[in-house]
């Protein structure tokens, strides 16, 4: 302990109870006589005794009337952050401890009967003491540390108006290359400073002495062994007296600031004389507009400097481009990336083209978008030599299709088609048997969907679009295939004009989709049977696209209104927000899309009147055919809140009284205690007598606790073993010469911490009613177990009461042990009653136990 033994210790103690505060000072002063304590009996008068004449330390207690010791802790620390503070109660409670941690309290201590309490006290106040002047010490010494250089191309100097002596600083002597630790005159200083700025700098130091104010000015500097460099110098009068004495400043090296801006410059001719079609827009400013266009955008466009600046670029969107292109480009834009994309623009004339569109996006030093650059390039000539490139390859690219496709050619002006040799391999025809007429193929055709063939054909014809159908087709031997024939038109290779396609096996396919018709058909009857209300909807859009009946009884609305619906229409607005991120964190977090929600969550949706519904949910994220789907399985727990309600209000009541007990009973049972020890007497039979009665208050003190408790809410049922707990609780509750034999191995479904107090107590029952030494048993009985000893029993007449709020046989017993373990029992669903067992002693058979499956 390294508080000085010297000085005075004031302690302000804050209570409710005087006697409380009365002894706890009497403790005090005892174990160090430098600690003087004043009392308080309410928040509100510590508060003033604080203000008035700060003390060294509070302590205070928790449950007061009127601002209890959390609230006057808050209040505490917004005008003393830092004076200590321990909360000493006695009241023990984990929440009230982590929340007096969170309001900065410098320590926390249960009170106690015994004084060794009241020594721990006078320790802490004493270390909290110490802490805080050491931490003090550590201030004063922070303050007096010298600042450093925060930048590599920064430094600081100071120069002394009536000396002329400047002191630079390391950073300082690094740009202007003086040596480290330089203690140089005015005139040294200046020496390396362009002829022109030397003057200048003269002046601005009398200007900034004369006016006291600060000063910043740039300059040219030139030191003989390195490049010239530009310096902007600030100038900060210090003032004493009313006189500047001294001029403190900042010297930053911003030549690269200069070089940059002139390569900006350049920068700027070169994109200006560009052949390539470059744009500027601006993503600050709303719709972001374009701001700069150069001469080679001019001529590609048609469009002039002035009718194309201030407008967005969409402005060469055609009547053909693709949106898909668009969203692609306008999703880059949005996440700041890169992105290029191939898109049909209008020239101002009207003329259509192709347009390789290439945006980058500029930052500034701070990492933040200011301009999206655009690099344009008329692709109209590439596109379409690509595009007779590709039919040329086509015909290669068709021969060389898999095992189950084939090739075949139509020349609609000869009516002539051929069936290359893999397509006749695929439907195992004799070579040739496709020769000939398009009358003849369609005799191979089935009857039943000619119809399509020749539906998707004349669509195609007269514009010689491609085509594409499917149908039924015989083989050889006669059978069906189905077959998905599709084609485009061409012209090239020195051919007549025809239709050159593919033709492939699809038999198995559509077999799948027929299973799968059936299998959506089972998928539909499940999901309108099923017991939670069922809604699925689009990942990507949000829009609900399936549902079930138990979704329209949730949220009395049809069928038709739910489907169309985006997924947060369902609930609340202002808790959309926050099941969005629950539902990302869990759901839809990258890489993780397709995995259940492993936690179930509570959540509210709003019926078709308003009212809020408590569901709890449990989703997945899911891939389909290439579309992610958002499943959703909502169960309507209104009930279960409302019990959830009902007991949370016992519970609140429980704790109140448990609070009534523990603040107006113990702390008389302390006062008592602790003044029992102070008395020095030699009567040594009376003071054995009041200790007696004190440790017997407080034994029915806590049995009288344990009973309000089992009213509140314990832990989920889980399986425990009756031979392990038996085992654990033979070595707390009974003394070590009693025998604890378990004659079982069963693992019942029970609250551990119950069952566990259930044992003790017959545990204990057994030890404290028998004079004799006893044993007791742990065993097996159908539905259940039994807890026995071979002790005196209890009597045929006496076993309909012995549950009973104060039932006990024995002159130390509380009278509520046995009723404790009757409410375990009921709050269990269990039954219990009382024989004798052959030994004649008392046993308590316990049945309706669920056992856990091993």
């Amino acid at each position: 302990m390294q508080l000085s033994s010297q000085g005075e210790v004031r302690v302000l103690h804050v209570d409710d109870e005087p006697s409380v505060t009365d002894l706890t000072g009497a403790f005090l002063e005892r174990e160090d006589d430098r600690l003087a304590v004043e009392t308080a009996t309410s928040a509100d008068e510590g508060l003033e005794k604080i203000r008035d004449s700060p003390p060294d330390c509070v302590v205070s207690d928790y449950n007061m009337p009127g601002m209890d010791g959390l609230e006057f802790l808050r209040a505490v620390r917004e005008e003393y952050p830092s004076l200590p503070f321990i909360l000493f109660t006695g009241r023990g409670s984990e929440a009230v401890a982590s929340e007096a941690i969170a309001l900065d309290a410098t320590d926390y201590l249960q009170k106690g009967s015994g004084s060794e309490k009241y020594e721990l006290l006078a320790n802490r106040i004493l270390n909290a003491i110490q802490a805080r002047r050491e931490a003090k010490r550590a201030d004063r010494q922070e303050q007096l540390m010298r600042l450093t250089e925060f930048a590599g191309n920064t430094g600081g100097f100071e120069l002394d108006t009536d000396t002329g002596e400047v002191l630079l600083t390391d950073g300082a002597c690094q740009i202007l290359n003086a040596p480290e630790q330089a203690n140089l005159s005015i005139k040294e200083s200046l020496q390396h400073f362009h002829p022109d700025d030397q003057k200048n700098i003269k002046q601005t130091i009398q200007q900034t002495i004369e006016t006291g104010e600060e000063t910043r000015r740039t300059y040219r500097y030139k030191h003989p062994n390195a490049r010239e460099k530009l310096l902007d110098v600030t100038y900060r009068p210090v003032t004493t007296n009313g006189d500047t004495t001294t001029i403190r400043g900042a010297i930053n090296d911003v030549t690269d600031r200069e070089d940059r801006q002139r390569e900006l410059r350049l920068l700027q001719q070169a994109i200006d004389d560009a052949n390539i079609p470059i744009t500027l827009a601006d993503p600050s400013q709303p719709d972001e507009p374009l701001t700069y266009v150069n001469d080679a955008f001019e001529e590609m466009t048609g469009y002039s400097r002035e009718e194309s600046l201030g407008r967005n670029c969409r402005f060469l969107q055609s009547g053909n481009t693709d949106s898909e292109k668009i969203a692609t480009l306008r999703e880059a834009v949005d996440n700041e990336e890169s992105v290029c994309v191939e898109l049909r623009n209008d020239r101002k004339d009207g003329t259509e083209f192709w347009n390789r569109l290439t945006i980058t996006p500029i930052y500034d030093d701070d990492g933040q978008v200011v301009r999206y650059l655009g690099n344009q390039e008329d692709i109209t000539e590439r596109k379409e030599r690509k595009q007779e490139l590709e039919q040329q390859r086509q015909r290669l690219t068709v021969a060389l299709e898999g095992s189950n496709a084939g090739v075949w050619e139509w020349e609609p002006e000869t009516d002539e088609v051929v069936w290359h040799e893999s397509t006749e391999r695929l439907f195992d025809l004799e070579p040739g048997t496709f020769e000939g007429t398009y009358e003849a193929f369609t005799k191979r055709v089935y009857d039943g969907d000619l119809q399509v063939l020749e539906a998707a054909i004349e669509d195609a014809l007269p514009s010689r679009d491609p085509f594409e159908a499917e149908y039924r087709i015989r083989t050889a031997d006669d059978r069906l295939l189905w077959v998905r024939a599709r084609a485009e038109f061409t012209d090239i290779d020195g051919l007549s004009p025809r239709y050159i396609g593919v033709v492939t096996d699809i038999t198995e396919r559509k077999e799948r989709e027929q299973d799968l018709e059936q299998t959506t058909e089972r998928y539909r009857t499940l999901l309108d049977t099923a017991p939670d209300a069922i809604f699925i909807a689009n990942a990507e859009t949000g829009e609900i696209q399936k549902t079930n009946q138990m979704a329209t009884r949730l949220l009395d609305r049809p069928r038709e209104e739910i489907v169309g619906m985006h997924q947060t229409d369902l609930h609340p607005p202002e808790k959309v927000e926050e099941y969005a991120r629950i539902f990302e964190e869990h759901v839809t977090s990258e890489g993780n899309r397709a995995e259940a929600l492993r936690e179930q969550v509570d959540v509210y949706v709003l019926n078709a009147d308003g009212e809020e519904i408590p569901v709890e949910i449990n989703a997945q994220t899911v891939e389909i055919d290439g579309e992610y789907l958002n499943q959703g399985y909502f169960r309507d727990i209104t009930d279960r809140k409302q019990r959830e309600r009902k007991l949370k209000r016992q519970n609140e009541r429980l704790d109140e009284f448990v609070s009534v007990v523990s603040h107006d009973i113990q702390n008389p049972l302390h006062t008592l205690s602790g003044s029992l020890e102070l008395i020095d007497t030699d009567d040594e039979d009376h003071l054995e007598r009041c200790w007696r009665s004190v440790e017997r208050m407080e034994q029915l003190l806590d049995d009288l606790l344990t009973l309000a408790r089992q009213g509140e809410t314990g832990s989920e049922p889980a399986s425990v073993s009756l031979d392990d707990l038996a085992g654990e609780c033979a070595l707390t509750a009974v003394p070590p010469d009693v025998s604890v034999s378990v004659k079982t191995d069963a693992t019942v479904v029970a609250e551990k911490a119950r069952l566990k107090q259930l044992l003790e107590n017959l545990f204990s029952n057994a030890v404290d009613h028998n004079d004799e030494e006893v044993s007791i048993t742990v065993g097996d009985i159908d539905g259940g177990f039994y807890i026995e000893d071979d002790g005196v029993g209890i009597p045929v007449e006496e076993r309909e009461n012995c549950f009973e709020i104060g039932y006990s046989t024995s002159h130390d017993g509380t009278g509520f042990g046995l009723n404790i373990v009757k409410r375990v029992v009921a709050a269990h669903a269990w039954d219990i009653t009382v024989t004798s067992s052959d030994a004649g002693g008392a046993r308590f058979e316990i049945t309706g136990v669920d056992f856990a499956e091993c």
